[in-house]
């Protein structure tokens, strides 16, 4: 009887185990998605000390005709079986390409808002808030954006005979970020009042996304799902903030041009 119940529990702890880490990529993106992460304005560096009174307009920034552009996906990558009597493992890989859906705000209205409040700290233009009183006129574009992480779903359980109550078992999950990589690029061009261009180039920002294992957050169950995408979403904004600072050097070179 004792060892029935044994192998009672090992099959529904094997369940159990497949269940959560063989999971399909449509639901692993369902659960990426469910809690959208804020893009975060990352103060970086000295503020300036110098302002011209030269003022700087910065236009809307109007959503990218490339509809690839953080739309994202999940695939199914490597994945590994461990079964033996007392001790169940199953690991499986996936690769999350960042949705806009899992992010808070429009990336769009992020770089414009996110670099103005950048630039009224570290640019030696001023920034006007009226393109009638300014005298010259910014127009930012994302070009494009990816974040994509290598991410892993991790369950163990351990399963032992105990006489008098069948079996003890313990179950876990550890999910996370392996490695992963955020890469964007945005179109900028600057000119005077009379429309004559001043300064236009493409800039492009590539970065690490920090793994869990860095970042300390492998939590247990599905609330990992939530920290991978929020991971992801700071990576974007890591590679924007380092955009705003090269799109700066480079406002703040015109100057003396």
């Amino acid at each position: 009887m004792v060892f029935k119940k044994f192998i009672t529990a090992i099959v529904l702890l094997v369940a159990a185990v497949l269940l959560n880490a063989c999971a399909s990529s449509k639901s692993v993106k369902e659960q990426l998605l469910k809690r959208p992460a804020t893009l975060d304005y990352l103060i970086d560096g000295p503020a300036t000390t110098f302002k011209t009174d030269l003022k700087i307009f910065i236009e809307e920034v109007e959503a990218p005709s490339n509809t690839a552009t953080l739309n994202g996906s999940v695939e199914k990558g490597k994945g590994s079986f461990v079964p033996l009597i007392f001790y169940t493992k199953i690991s499986q890989d996936y690769i999350y390409q960042l949705d806009r859906k899992g992010i808070l705000e429009s990336p769009e209205s992020f770089l414009r808002e996110g670099f103005i409040r950048e630039a009224q700290r570290k640019c030696m233009y001023r920034i006007s808030p009226d393109q009638s009183t300014a005298d010259y006129t910014l127009k930012l574009d994302i070009d494009s954006a990816s974040i994509v992480v290598l991410m892993n779903l991790t369950s163990e359980s351990f399963s032992a005979p105990m006489p008098g109550y069948g079996a003890i078992s313990v179950h876990k999950n550890k999910n996370g970020i392996k490695s992963g990589k955020a890469y964007s690029a945005i179109r900028y061009r600057l000119q005077d009042k009379n429309g004559k261009v001043i300064t236009e180039g493409r800039l492009i920002s590539e970065l690490p996304v920090q793994s869990s294992a860095e970042a300390g957050v492998y939590v247990p169950g599905l609330y990992t799902f939530s920290s991978v995408n929020a991971a992801a979403v700071a990576g974007l904004s890591d590679v924007l903030a380092k955009n705003f600072d090269e799109l700066i050097t480079i406002l703040n070179s015109s100057l003396t041009e």
